[in-house]
């Protein structure tokens, strides 16, 4: 097989995988409050994990086209490092201007 039927095949494969995660999502989803909240089902390690390849994934789109347009090869450090301290800044104005429920806090943490 030529390298072109392989693309064709994969992207077909990968296309049905993505239908198929739309569908179970389509059956499990009943209203907006589940789509936006999930549930509750994700814990605090899924959401970190989730978090930080978001801020990954800015500093790569920010930093490895400065990088190869060779402005600077600590751009993908820089981006790193911006993303981070406007995590830490949002942390801090939340907990320093409002208090969550504790319902909030038991939902977050799965407890019940």
């Amino acid at each position: 097989m030529s390298l072109e039927t392989y693309c064709w095949v994969f992207m077909i494969l990968y296309e049905i995988v993505m239908l198929w995660f739309g569908f179970l999502g389509h059956k499990r989803v009943k209203s907006v409050d589940d789509f936006a909240t999930a549930r509750a089902s994700y814990g605090p390690w899924f959401l970190g994990l989730a978090f930080t390849s978001t801020i990954a994934s800015g500093a790569t789109f920010l930093g490895i086209p400065a990088w190869t347009a060779r402005q600077s090869p600590n751009a993908f450090s820089a981006g790193t490092i911006g993303g981070l301290v406007c995590l830490a800044t949002c942390i801090i104005v939340s907990k320093l201007t409002t208090k969550l429920p504790q319902k909030h806090l038991n939902i977050f943490f799965a407890k019940t």
